[in-house]
């Protein structure tokens, strides 16, 4: 009796055992592993992935072989320089795209804008040469005034000459103002005609 009792609790063990068991051995997760060229130019297939490994690209796969991941060799120093200009371009781009749409509805008003720029420019531009001419002038003034004292044998007064070198300084100074403003009028009347076409394109877009 004692027997039977035994193996009728042998043979429920068993069974919870078995029903306890997944169904399919395929609910299991495959162990991965990382498959990877090694110094010697081989495909292997490895539990643990060196460090020159990873920098060269790697798969992470499932025992079976099947591939979870692909992992992109590193970026090589020019490479990463590279990509970080290409996306700095990007939002230079996308933050003058923006600009434009904010501020002007259409060509035409890119073109008025212009006009007023280089409009205020040649004001400006206008306004230093009648300051140089003036200066100029004033300069001539003053050489007669040293002439008329050297004719008369008599020395060229300090303040002459003082009014000679300030008078010299400013003219220099308005002079670079003006190429200043000549260069800056080309680049303005670069920079809208550049506005213009962006603006264009965005619309074709």
């Amino acid at each position: 009796m004692k027997h039977v009792v035994w193996l009728a609790a042998l043979l429920c063990l068993a069974s919870n055992l078995v029903l306890a068991q997944p169904k399919d051995a395929g609910d299991l997760p495959d162990k991965v592993f990382y498959r990877y060229t090694n110094d010697a130019g081989a495909k292997v297939m490895h539990h643990s992935l060196p460090a020159e490994a990873a920098q060269r690209g790697y798969e992470i796969v499932s025992l079976s072989g099947t591939v979870l991941k692909v992992v992109p060799p590193a970026l090589t120093a020019e490479e990463a320089a590279a990509r970080a200009d290409a996306r700095a371009q990007q939002r230079e781009l996308e933050e003058w795209d923006a600009a434009l749409l904010r501020r002007y509805s259409s060509v035409d008003d890119i073109e008025a804008a212009k006009v007023r720029k280089l409009t205020d420019l040649e004001s400006a531009m206008s306004i230093l040469i009648s300051n140089m001419n003036t200066t100029t002038k004033a300069i001539r003034d003053e050489y007669a005034k040293g002439a008329n004292f050297e004719r008369r044998g008599q020395p060229v007064p300090p303040i002459v000459l003082s009014n000679l070198d300030a008078l010299q300084k400013e003219l220099d100074e308005s002079r670079e103002k003006y190429i200043q403003r000549e260069w800056e009028y080309e680049e303005v009347a670069e920079k809208f005609e550049q506005d213009k076409e962006r603006f264009k394109q965005i619309h074709k877009q």
